[in-house]
C-alpha cells in the first residue's frame, strides 16, 4: 500500500499470498494424527503438519492459529489444561514469551482466560491500527492485477476479507466488509474498459450479486482474449502481405533490368537447375544444383583462370619467336619484286664476283687478250629479265650455261640456301 506522499506503507495482509513450507525435515514442523470424526474412535485418521510459530507476519499467525484449531478439534482437546499445553507446544521464542505473560496476567487456566490470552497474543503479533490499515487498503489501493484472472482475484479478496475476523480489537465478523460495499470496491478495482462496458450495457453492480459481477468481468476477459487473437492474426497477415509486396517489387525490379541471367543477387536455393530450366538457368557444369549459376560457379571460374594463364604463356613464346624471325628477315636484302627478284640479285652478285676474279687472273697471267674477250662476252651477255611462268624453262636453260668453275669457294659459302617456302614460290 502507498500513502499519498509516495512512501510505501506496509499492509497487514497484502494481496500476494504468503507461502508456508511444511517440509518434514524441518525441525519446526510437527506431525499430528487427527480423526475425521473426533466423536467416533473408529473413524479414519489423517496426518496434519503444523509449523511452530516464533514470529512472523499477520497472515502467518492467522494460518498457524487455524492449524492449532484443527489439531484441537481432531484430537478432541476441549479442557483448558489441554488447550494451554497444545498451544505452548506449537509456540516458541518471542511468541511463547508473550503467551506466557498474558496467561500469567489472566490467572487461572480456564476456557475464558484461554480466549483472552490468545487475543493478547494477537495484539502482540499484529501491528498497531491493523484493522484500519487493512480496510483502507480495500478502499484505496485494491486493484486487479493484469496477470490474474477475475475468479482468482475475487477468491483472494474474499480470503483477506475473512481474515478480518482475527484482527484486533473486536475479533468478530462485524469487522469484515459487507457484500454491498464489496461490490462497490470490486467495481472500482477492475480495468476502465470493463467499467465502460458496464455503462454501455447498463450493468450496475449494486443491483447484482458478487458472483454475477464476477461473471460479467469474466465475459470481458474472454472478449479481450478473442480481440487479441484477431489483432495478432491481422498483424501477422499484414506482415505477410508486406513481405509478399516486397518480394513482388523485387521481382518486378529484376525483370525491368533485363532479367539478367547472372543471378548475382539470388539467394541460396532460389535458382532453377540447368536441367529443369533447359539451359536457361542454373550451372552447366553442375546441372542439378539450384544454389548457383554458371557465371557464379567457382569450379568454372578456376578452370578459366588456369586456361588463361596457359594461353598467355603460349602467346608470349609465340610473339618472341615471331619477333626473332622478323629481325632476322629484316637483315636480308629485299627486292620489290618478291623471291624471284632476290634470286636475280644473287645471280648479279655472282656475275660481279666472276668478273672481278677474271680481271685478277688477266693481270697476273698476262693473258690480256683473253681477258678482254671474256669481258666483252660478259658485257654482251643479256641482262636477266623477269619472265612469266611460261618462260621459266628457257631461263633455266640459259642459267645452266653459266659455269661456276672459276668462282672462289668463299663466294659459294656466302650464298644462303633458299628456304622451303622460297623454293616452292
Amino acid at each position: 500500500m502507498y500513502s499519498p506522499n509516495g512512501i510505501q506503507t506496509p499492509v497487514p495482509v497484502p494481496y500476494e499470498r504468503c507461502e508456508r513450507s511444511k517440509d518434514k525435515d524441518n525441525e519446526d514442523v510437527t506431525v499430528f494424527k487427527l480423526r475425521t470424526n473426533p466423536a467416533n474412535d473408529d473413524s479414519p485418521t489423517y496426518d496434519l503438519r503444523a509449523l511452530t510459530f516464533k514470529s512472523g507476519t499477520v497472515e502467518e499467525y492467522i494460518m498457524w492459529k487455524r492449524d492449532l484449531t484443527k489439531i484441537m478439534v481432531g484430537q478432541r482437546v476441549t479442557d483448558p489444561a489441554g488447550k494451554y499445553a497444545m498451544t505452548r507446544r506449537l509456540l516458541d521464542g518471542d511468541a511463547l514469551a508473550a503467551f506466557d505473560r498474558a496467561a500469567e496476567r489472566m490467572g487461572n487456566e480456564t476456557n475464558a482466560h484461554y480466549t483472552s490470552t490468545m487475543q493478547e497474543l494477537a495484539k502482540h503479533v499484529f501491528p498497531a491500527h491493523a484493522l484500519v490499515l487493512q480496510r483502507q487498503w480495500f478502499r484505496r489501493y485494491m486493484r486487479k492485477p493484469g496477470k490474474h484472472k477475475m475468479r482468482e482475484y475475487c477468491a483472494r479478496i474474499n480470503e483477506i476479507n475473512a481474515m478480518l475476523v482475527e484482527f484486533p480489537p473486536a475479533f468478530d465478523a462485524n469487522q469484515r466488509i459487507n457484500e454491498d460495499e464489496m461490490k462497490d470496491l470490486l467495481e472500482f478495482s477492475i480495468p476502465w474498459q470493463w467499467r465502460i462496458e458496464m455503462v454501455k450495457q447498463a450493468f450496475r453492480p449494486v443491483e447484482h450479486t458478487i458472483p454475477e459481477v464476477m461473471e460479467f468481468c469474466e465475459r470481458q476477459e474472454i472478449a479481450e482474449a478473442v480481440q487479441d487473437a484477431v489483432n495478432m492474426a491481422n498483424k501477422k497477415a499484414g506482415q505477410q502481405g508486406q513481405s509478399f509486396k516486397r518480394k513482388a517489387a523485387a521481382m518486378d525490379g529484376s525483370a525491368s533490368k533485363g532479367q539478367s541471367r547472372t543471378n548475382k543477387h539470388k539467394q541460396k536455393g532460389k535458382c532453377a537447375s540447368f536441367n529443369d530450366s533447359k539451359g536457361r538457368d542454373g550451372c552447366r557444369l553442375h546441372p542439378d544444383t539450384t544454389t548457383h549459376t554458371t557465371a557464379e560457379c567457382r569450379t568454372v571460374s578456376k578452370q578459366i583462370d588456369n586456361m588463361k594463364g596457359v594461353y598467355d604463356a603460349q602467346s608470349r613464346g609465340y610473339n618472341a619467336k615471331r619477333q626473332k624471325f622478323n629481325k632476322k628477315s629484316d637483315n636480308k636484302p629485299k627486292a620489290p619484286g618478291g623471291d624471284l627478284h632476290i634470286l636475280m640479285d644473287q645471280v648479279e652478285s655472282i656475275r660481279a664476283r666472276i668478273e672481278k676474279e677474271l680481271k685478277q687472273q688477266q693481270q697476273e697471267g698476262g693473258k690480256r687478250k683473253r681477258d678482254e674477250n671474256v669481258q666483252e662476252e660478259a658485257r654482251k651477255a643479256p641482262k636477266p629479265v623477269v619472265q612469266p611462268e611460261s618462260e621459266m624453262d628457257t631461263y633455266n636453260d640459259e642459267l645452266e650455261q653459266l659455269t661456276l668453275s672459276d668462282v672462289h669457294e668463299s663466294d659459294l659459302e656466302d650464298l644462303e640456301p633458299l628456304s622451303e617456302e622460297e623454293f616452292e614460290a
